[in-house]
C-alpha cells in the first residue's frame, strides 16, 4: 500500500506544484512586444556590412532578461542589452550583415530569454549586389 501512495503524492504535489507555476507565469511574466521581427535589408552593396534593428518593449509585468542571442551563421553578429528591462521599457537588438557574397539572403536570429516566448526568432533578408567601379 505504501508503494503506491508514496508515488501518488509525489504526482500530485508535483502537478499542484506545476499548476501554480504556470499560474504565475501566465500572469507575471515578462512579455515582449516587438515592432517588427522581419528586416528586408533590400539592396545592399557587397563588401560592406548593414544593420537591422529590432525594437521590442517589455509588456509583461516581470522584468525581461535576455539571456542569449544567437544568429544562425557566423555571417551575422548581434547585440542587445544585458541588463533587464522593467515593464513598459523599450529597447533593441542590433544585427549587423557581413555582405561578403552576391546574391539573395534570408537569416534567422534566436533571442533566448524569460519571456512567456523563450525563443522568439528575428529575420533579416535582402539581396548583396556587386558594386560598380566609378559610381
Amino acid at each position: 500500500m505504501k508503494k503506491v501512495i508514496l508515488p501518488l503524492l509525489m504526482l500530485f504535489f508535483a502537478a499542484a506544484s506545476y499548476a501554480q507555476q504556470a499560474q504565475v507565469i501566465g500572469t507575471e511574466a515578462a512579455t515582449f512586444s516587438w515592432k517588427a521581427q522581419e528586416v528586408n535589408l533590400g539592396k545592399i552593396k557587397k563588401g560592406v556590412p548593414a544593420e537591422a534593428v529590432f525594437t521590442f518593449t517589455n509588456e509583461g509585468k516581470a522584468p525581461l532578461i535576455i539571456t542569449e542571442v544567437k544568429p544562425t551563421c557566423g555571417c551575422t553578429i548581434a547585440s542587445w542589452p544585458k541588463e533587464p528591462l522593467q515593464k513598459g521599457e523599450t529597447a533593441s537588438i542590433k544585427a549587423t550583415y557581413n555582405a561578403a557574397n552576391k546574391g539573395v539572403f534570408h537569416k534567422s536570429i534566436r533571442v533566448y530569454s524569460n519571456s512567456t516566448t523563450p525563443v522568439a526568432v528575428l529575420v533579416i533578408k535582402g539581396e548583396v549586389v556587386e558594386t560598380t567601379v566609378g559610381r
